[in-house]
């Protein structure tokens, strides 16, 4: 069973928090009782460069040319922080597997603290994400091949 909050966004416009917020997995399938208590990140939030979206299935965050693949569910501690493995893909080409990386961060209410490594940003750097937002086609760069 998931769970759907409903929550306002800046203009007053709402969405369900499934595309949002923080789904919560019920008994499905063969899953034990652990597994059944865990809370996933899943939602959309980003600034005018940045970018994470979540689903129960992973996640993939892209900042500027670079987008880090998380091929597997981002489980949220008590607190709401979370870390993600995953591989980073870059507009250059890569022969062979793509490197591996992560991420770590913490979901406060409607925002998520994100800290990017360095083989993403160029450096380690912070970032705050707020719910529902996507950057501009406007801002995004193009990408060397």
């Amino acid at each position: 069973m998931t769970n759907t909050v409903w929550i306002r966004f800046g203009k007053g416009r709402r969405a369900a928090a499934s595309a949002v917020l923080v789904a919560l997995l019920g008994a499905c399938g063969d899953q034990g009782p652990a597994e059944s208590n865990r809370s996933l990140l899943v939602g959309l939030w980003g600034t005018d460069v940045v970018e994470l979206v979540a689903i129960r299935a992973g996640a993939e965050l892209r900042w500027r040319c670079s987008t880090v693949i998380v091929d597997n569910p981002i489980e949220l501690n008590g607190d709401g922080t979370f870390t993600a493995a995953g591989r980073l893909q870059t507009s250059s080409k890569i022969l062979g597997s793509l490197p591996k990386t992560s991420f770590r961060g913490q979901l406060l209410g409607e925002h998520v603290s994100l800290t990017l490594p360095e083989a993403v940003a160029g450096q380690s750097t912070t970032v705050e994400l707020e719910a529902g937002i996507s950057p501009s086609p406007l801002t995004v760069p193009e990408c060397p091949l």
